[in-house]
């Protein structure tokens, strides 16, 4: 192999690597987004239950829930939006599809880098 084959060897093992990176962040989005779907489910059949409320790191408050039936949904700088819990799920399903969807982009560019490393 000649040091441009090399080169161009290299750029596309280093392209694999951060496909496969980014991969890794958009599946643990995609798990952040079910994890917080799910936690809605719950807090329409808390009303009234004590919760714990995260302040920060390793920091909570405890609260009671009075109103279960709407969320404030951050809609971009800091701006909040009070949604029923339906429509807060509904936002999140859309952002779960718009996730896989990049998924399998990025799954679909791996296997085409991948391809064109055996080339080599």
């Amino acid at each position: 192999m000649n040091e441009e084959g090399l080169l161009d060897l290299q750029t596309l093992s280093y392209q694999i690597q951060q496909l496969q990176e980014q991969l890794q962040i958009i599946e643990n989005q995609f798990t952040e987004l079910s994890i917080l779907s799910s936690a809605l489910d719950e807090v329409k059949e808390s009303k009234g239950k004590n919760s714990l409320i995260p302040l920060g790191p390793g920091i909570f408050a405890e609260a009671e829930l009075k109103d279960t039936d709407k969320v404030l949904v951050n809609v971009g700088s800091e701006i909040m939006v009070r949604k029923t819990i339906q429509e807060a799920k509904e936002l999140i399903e859309k952002q779960i599809e718009e996730t896989r969807s990049l998924a399998e982009l990025f799954k679909h560019e791996i296997e085409h880098s991948l391809e064109g490393l055996k080339q080599y």
